[in-house]
């Protein structure tokens, strides 16, 4: 009975977790971005949409390397690209 209880109380203390990390992520005002190692966007919260001018589902159908400049870092894109991670 003993190990019931304390996992309800790990599995609550889950879910505050995470909605205290989905309340922060959704209103902070500073941009934020969540990129895997291949620079595929995973999330991005409401102030780094903003700031490019693309929603979350747009961004997600993107990488890093697609929307860095072509003439403005030319070394990171080719970092990005060569990269066998």
């Amino acid at each position: 009975m003993l190990e019931i209880t304390e996992r309800k109380r790990a599995e609550e203390a889950l879910r505050e977790s995470e909605a205290k990390y989905r309340r922060l992520h959704e209103t902070m005002t500073d941009a934020f971005v969540r990129i895997d190692m291949p620079a595929t966007f995973q999330e991005a919260n409401r102030a780094y949409q903003a700031l490019l001018g693309y929603t979350e589902e747009e961004l997600l159908q993107r990488t890093y390397v697609d929307l860095t400049p072509r003439n403005g870092t030319p070394w990171r894109r080719t970092s990005l690209r060569n990269r066998s991670w």
